[in-house]
């Protein structure tokens, strides 16, 4: 009940598939974290450290009214399973998710070598203060379906993707 009130989320896909399992991240925009903790601290309450714990606790609510106050979002990052369709590449899956409703990273990209990869990663790092929600970093995926298979994954982690983490953001604080 809680995720239906993402509205990022679509209740229902545009065309009759079969099967599609989707995996995603929910998060929340930094405009809604500042509200909430705006709220929060006017009623007494501590403020929450980071919008991922903000998320997390939010998704995990009894009352699906009070999750539905968080404003959450969410990106769809991946198709897990497809029934009667078949996809060849990651950018593909991307492109039939946006097209079933679901919101996707409008920063994806395509690149075509590992200096362009390099770039993408560079850019991110210094463009991320200015986006509207947090990253603390950049996920590089092997594009072919196939080659994505045939890599495989560990018990955790899959061999087809690669996250590339930036320094923490810090400030300055002064302890009286």
């Amino acid at each position: 009940e809680n995720a239906r009130t993402i509205r990022a989320l679509p209740l229902a896909l545009r065309d009759a598939l079969a099967l599609l399992e989707v995996r995603g991240e929910a998060y929340m925009p930094r405009a809604g974290f500042a509200e909430l903790n705006r709220r929060r601290l006017e009623e007494g309450e501590e403020a929450f450290a980071n919008p991922r714990n903000a998320t997390a606790g939010s998704t995990r609510l009894l009352d699906p009214r009070l999750c539905a106050t968080r404003r959450l979002s969410f990106f769809a990052y991946q198709v897990a399973r497809l029934d009667g369709r078949a996809l060849s590449t990651h950018a593909e899956a991307l492109e039939l998710l946006a097209a079933q409703g679901f919101a996707v990273n409008p920063g994806w990209r395509r690149r075509a070598d590992l200096a362009e990869v390099r770039g993408f990663i560079a850019e991110w790092g210094e463009r991320r203060a200015a986006l509207p929600f947090e990253i603390d970093g950049v996920v590089v995926k092997v594009d072919a379906l196939a080659e994505q298979q045939a890599l495989g994954a560990t018990a955790k982690f899959p061999r087809w993707a690669v996250a590339y983490k930036y320094p923490p953001e810090g400030v300055r604080t002064r302890v009286t």
